[in-house]
Order: C-alpha cells, then structure tokens, then sequence
C-alpha cells in the first residue's frame, strides 16, 4: 500500500490488519489507535456518546507527532460537533 488518499474500503482493510498494527509503536500507536476509534465511534452510523473527545485526542495526537489537519477541516469538525451537541440539548 503506498502513501495518499484512502477511502472506505481501504481504511476498514487497514484497521483489520494485524500486521500494521503491529508494526507501530509508541506515538505513532497512539495516534492509529485514536483514528480507528473516530472511525469506529464518530464516523460510522452509530455516534459514540464521547465523539467529542475521541475527535479531540485524534487531533492532539496528531499535533504530538508534528502532523497538522487543514484548519478548514478542523474547523468543520468542531462546528459539526458544536452544532450537534445543540441538538441534542
């Protein structure tokens, strides 16, 4: 598999890979284990009650290894997670 853009089928290929998982450690795990957790709890048909702080520690574990989301998309997020927690209420 090389670097770029993955889509579903690729990511839920990944994520069932034992072999990559194996090969990751320290923050890099972190990190792989906070996305497979938004994909699992945020990003699927079913929202976690915590989809909040999942998101977050994704981006913070992101910033601990140097890596930026675009501003745009972190800003959709938050605006997204802002407005359903409106709704909710």
């Amino acid at each position: 598999m090389k670097e770029g853009i993955f889509i579903g089928p690729q990511i839920r290929d990944l994520i069932k890979d034992e072999y990559f998982d194996k090969l990751l450690q320290g923050d890099e795990k972190a990190t792989w284990d906070s996305f497979k957790f938004v994909v699992k709890g945020f990003l699927g048909n079913r929202r976690a009650q915590n989809y909040e702080e999942l998101v977050n520690n994704l981006l913070q574990s992101y910033q601990k290894l140097g890596l930026n989301m675009s501003l745009k998309i972190t800003s959709v997020t938050r605006i997204w997670i802002f407005s359903q927690r409106n709704v909710l209420q």
